[in-house]
């Protein structure tokens, strides 16, 4: 019997697929002939990821965003996404592009996603405050951060040409030591000077060398040593 038939078999006898937290429509996505089965049903295919973070006063929050297709993203499944968004799934309310970065067919996916969908290329992963679990995009800038957390080159390129925000993604290249994405972010308008400062606390030769060669401003960079130098002594350990 196959697992689909079993599937089948648990449900004639009372077995509801839509009790409990656990989004299962997640683990059907390679199998569409399950998925569209699950969905008809009557799983909420808007429904949000399983991934929590305990709090310190023993809360949890939660990402409340679409889980199918910020999987279907991450895979680089552009058929897929598209089948899901016609079963009614919502990009707008998924954080589809920050997980395109994860995939190996990012810059397809991010082409298809802001051309056919019209996703901002400059938008929050908080998503309107659906996910909890928002902690860099104010630091960072939204998607362009994803793109050099995962060393995704390609995606960077593809999120700057469509108008992508720099932020301080070029900050994350210096600690990284991602040279060739310092270049592309110097190359797109990063500030050299302030980022000058910045590879110069990381003793990072390179991003200072690329910074200079992009008129990075010494006294500027020294400005920016003595804010992470305070930063750093307020910090303890």
């Amino acid at each position: 019997m196959s697992f689909y038939s079993q599937l089948q078999l648990l449900a004639e006898f009372g077995m509801s697929y839509k009790s409990g937290d656990d989004n299962i429509l997640e683990y059907a996505l390679d199998r569409r002939e399950i998925l569209d089965w699950l969905l008809d049903q009557g799983l909420d295919i808007n429904g949000p990821s399983n991934r929590t973070l305990k709090c310190t006063d023993d809360t949890f929050l939660r990402d409340n965003t679409v889980e199918v297709l910020n999987r279907a993203a991450v895979i680089g499944d552009i058929d897929l996404f598209d089948h899901l968004v016609a079963r009614g799934a919502k990009p707008s309310q998924s954080n589809a592009l920050h997980n395109t970065s994860r995939s190996e067919n990012a810059v397809a996916m991010i082409t298809h996603l802001i051309n056919t969908y019209h996703l901002d290329i400059n938008a929050s992963e908080s998503c309107g405050g659906l996910t909890e679990l928002d902690q860099w995009a104010t630091e960072w800038g939204p998607l362009l951060y994803y793109a050099i957390l995962y060393s995704n080159l390609p995606a960077a390129e593809v999120l700057l040409n469509y108008g992508a925000e720099i932020g301080g993604s070029c900050g994350l290249a210096i600690m990284k030591k991602n040279t060739p994405a310092v270049k592309l972010l110097l190359d797109k308008g990063a500030d050299p000077s302030k980022n000058l400062g910045y590879a110069i606390t990381r003793n990072y030769f390179e991003g200072c060398k690329l910074c200079l060669e992009h008129s990075g401003d010494i006294a500027i960079g020294k400005q920016e040593i003595r804010w992470w130098l305070a930063l750093a002594v307020r910090i303890p350990g």
